[in-house]
C-alpha cells in the first residue's frame, strides 16, 4: 500500500462521498464523460463513484512508456476498470522521451494525449481525482517557490481545457478516505512506483512529512479571493474589456488597466502562455503602456491605441507546423480549431499575401497585428478556424459552496 499522508495533515470524519452532490454544487451535466485512471486508489475510488451515476463514463489510462513493464501495468489496469464495467482505452506516449524534467514532460504530454482523445470523441467532461493530500502538497511547493497569492489558491474544482472541462472533485476527501473505500468495496488498485522515488519533488515532500497542516487555512483564503477575482473580472466583459474570437484579439480600456488580474488573464487567454507574468512584470507592463509604450509579454504583444490596448498573438513566438498527409483537424497555436484541408504546413499569415485570397473582405476589418497571426495553410490559404483556446482563465471554479457551508479540506 501506499504511504500514508503524514500525520500532521486535519483530518475528516470518514463519511460516504456524496459525489452527485458535488457534481450538482459544481454544475456539473451530460452524460460524455471519461476519467483519467492511474490504477491508484485516487483514480479508482473515483471511477467506481462516477459509474454509479454515469454508467457510460470512459477510462482512460495512459501508458507513458518510461519503464519496460509500463504497458503490462496499463493492460492490469484496463482489466480493473472493465471488471467494474466501464469502457477503457489506452492512450500510448509515443516518440523520444526525456532525460530531464520526466515528471513535468509526462505530465504535459498526459494532459495532451487525454486532451485529444476527449476532443476527438467529445467528451465533455474529464475527470481528475487529485485529493486534499495533492491539493495541500501544490500549495506548499508553491509556497516554497514564492508563489503569488493567485498560485497559493491551488488546483480549481473546474477548469477549461479547450472545449473539455476538467473536473477535480475529490479535492476536499483525504487521501486515505480514498483508501478506505477501494478497500470497502473490495476494489484493486496498482501503486505508481514515482510516487516514492525521491527523485521527484513531491514524493520528497511526502518523506519530508512538511508542515502542510499549516497551508490549509492559506489555501482556503486565497481560493476564496481568486473565486471573487474571477466573479469580478467576469462581469467586467464587454464593459472595460473585449474579446474578438473571429480575431482573436482582445481589448482592454486604458483606465482599466490597473483593474487587479485583467491584464494578466488577457494575456494569459491571448497569448497561451505557460506561465502568466509575475506581479512585478505585470506592473511594469501596464506602466509603459500607461505611458503610451507598445510591448511584447508572455507571447502577445500590446498595442497603445487612443482609448484602448491591443492585445494580439506574437507571430513570431508561434511555431510552423508541419502537417500529416490526410489531417483534416487541427489544435493550432493552442487558439484555433482547425478543420478542412489544412495541406503540409501551417505557419502565421505574417509576411503571406491574403488581399487575393477569398476571404479578404472579412480579414481588412481585422487589426492588422492580429490578422498576422492567423493560421495559413501554405498551398491553402488563411484556413477555415474556430476559436478554442486551451486555456480559458476565467472559466474556472476555486471553491465549491453547498449553502453557505464551504467544501474544503478544513470541512
Amino acid at each position: 500500500m501506499s504511504a500514508a499522508p503524514p500525520a500532521n495533515l486535519p483530518s475528516r470524519v470518514t463519511a460516504p462521498i456524496n459525489l452527485a452532490a458535488r457534481l450538482s454544487a459544481l454544475g456539473v451535466k451530460g452524460s460524455r464523460w471519461a476519467v483519467a485512471l492511474s490504477g491508484g486508489p485516487d483514480s479508482t475510488a473515483l471511477l467506481s463513484l462516477l459509474l454509479e451515476i454515469n454508467p457510460q463514463t470512459e477510462a482512460l489510462i495512459v501508458d507513458h512508456g518510461l519503464r519496460p513493464e509500463s504497458m503490462a501495468e496499463a493492460q492490469r489496469t484496463t482489466a480493473q476498470a472493465r471488471a467494474l464495467g466501464a469502457q477503457t482505452r489506452i492512450l500510448q506516449w509515443e516518440g523520444e522521451k526525456p532525460t530531464t524534467h520526466i515528471q513535468v514532460s509526462a505530465r504535459q504530454a498526459r494532459y495532451r494525449l487525454l486532451g485529444e482523445y476527449c476532443e476527438a470523441n467529445r467528451i465533455s467532461h474529464l475527470f481528475l481525482a487529485h485529493h486534499a493530500n495533492d491539493q495541500l502538497e501544490t500549495v506548499a511547493l508553491r509556497a516554497e517557490r514564492s508563489s503569488g497569492w493567485r498560485g497559493l489558491a491551488g488546483m480549481p474544482w473546474v477548469s477549461e481545457r479547450g472545449d473539455i472541462t476538467l473536473v477535480r472533485p475529490l479535492l476536499d476527501v483525504m487521501k486515505g478516505e480514498l483508501v478506505s473505500h477501494c478497500d470497502r468495496q473490495g476494489l484493486s488498485y496498482v501503486l505508481d512506483p514515482s510516487n516514492s522515488n525521491p527523485r521527484f519533488a513531491r514524493a520528497q515532500l511526502r518523506h519530508v512529512g512538511g508542515d502542510l497542516a499549516r497551508y490549509v487555512s492559506i489555501q482556503h483564503e486565497n481560493a476564496r479571493r481568486r473565486q471573487q477575482e474571477i466573479a469580478v473580472l467576469s462581469a467586467l466583459d464587454g464593459q472595460t474589456y473585449r474579446v474578438c474570437v473571429s480575431g482573436g484579439y482582445a481589448t482592454v480600456l486604458r483606465e482599466a488597466l490597473t483593474q487587479p488580474g485583467l491584464l494578466r488573464v488577457m494575456l494569459g487567454l491571448i497569448g497561451q502562455a505557460d506561465y502568466p507574468p509575475n506581479e512585478a512584470q505585470e506592473m511594469a507592463a501596464i506602466g509603459r503602456l500607461q505611458k503610451g509604450q507598445g510591448l511584447t509579454l508572455a507571447g502577445s504583444r500590446l498595442l497603445c491605441r487612443s482609448e484602448d490596448i491591443l492585445i494580439v498573438r506574437e507571430p513570431a513566438a508561434i511555431v510552423p507546423v508541419e502537417v500529416a498527409v490526410g489531417t483534416t483537424q487541427l489544435r493550432w497555436d493552442r487558439r484555433w480549431l482547425v478543420r478542412g484541408k489544412v495541406g503540409e504546413r501551417v505557419e502565421p499569415l505574417a509576411g503571406h499575401p491574403w488581399r487575393s485570397l477569398a476571404q479578404a473582405k472579412e480579414l481588412d476589418v481585422l487589426p492588422g497585428a492580429a490578422r498576422a497571426a492567423l493560421p495559413f495553410g501554405v498551398g491553402q490559404g488563411v484556413l477555415e478556424r474556430r476559436w478554442s483556446p486551451l486555456a480559458r482563465p476565467l472559466r474556472q471554479i476555486f471553491e465549491i459552496n453547498e449553502g453557505n457551508a464551504p467544501l474544503s479540506a478544513k470541512s
